[in-house]
């Protein structure tokens, strides 16, 4: 009798062992399954996320006269496609310009003063006479433009890609030139004097 009551505790020792374990089973596949769940919802939060940083990067197009409109409106213009307009000669001063589309826009004789065109893209843009003192073209693309007679005393150029550019009787005075790509460009008559040339890449220039 003895022996039959020992097994009948440890069977429902066991019993209730073996319910303990089932209910710590159900409750880590709850926790499983929300798990699963929440990273569901976080993939579907990224995929969002990832549409509208490339909706973003798609950049609105302006016509020459919007160009003139909205920097009257706010002089905030960054982000903006103005690739090969013609924007020749007008006043811009303290334009936003950052990371802005500017590939072979005209912008001879443009007054840019001030401006800041950081990261902005001027690959084989004109900006022969354009007045550029003081602004800012930190790792701005300026492949191939043509900065004839440009003035860029005090710009700050640094980490600029000035590769086959033209800088023919451009006034760089004090211009900060740390970490620019000169390579392959023309430095005929341009004024140097007092600017920062560290870690400037040279080669192949012609002066």
């Amino acid at each position: 009798n003895l022996d039959i009551s020992n097994n009948k505790r440890e069977n429902k020792m066991t019993h209730t062992i073996l319910k303990e374990i089932l209910a710590e089973m159900k409750k880590i596949t709850l926790h499983a399954d929300a798990i699963e769940t929440n990273i569901f919802d976080l993939s579907i939060e990224l995929r969002k996320i990832k549409d509208n940083t490339q909706k973003s990067t798609i950049k609105i197009k302006l016509t020459r006269e919007q160009v003139v409109e909205k920097y009257k409106l706010d002089k905030d213009l960054s982000g903006y496609d103005l690739s090969e307009l013609d924007l020749s000669g007008l006043y811009f001063r303290d334009i936003n310009l950052q990371r802005s589309d500017l590939h072979n826009t005209n912008l001879r004789n443009t007054d840019l003063t001030d401006a800041n065109l950081t990261r902005t893209n001027l690959h084989k843009a004109n900006l022969s006479g354009a007045n550029l003192r003081g602004a800012f073209l930190c790792k701005a693309n300026l492949c191939g433009a043509n900065l004839t007679g440009a003035k860029l005393s005090r710009a700050d150029l640094t980490e600029a890609d000035l590769c086959e550019a033209n800088l023919c009787r451009a006034n760089l005075y004090k211009a900060n030139l740390s970490g620019v790509d000169l390579s392959r460009s023309y430095l005929g008559g341009a004024d140097l004097s007092g600017a920062n040339l560290c870690g400037v890449n040279i080669k192949n220039e012609n002066i």
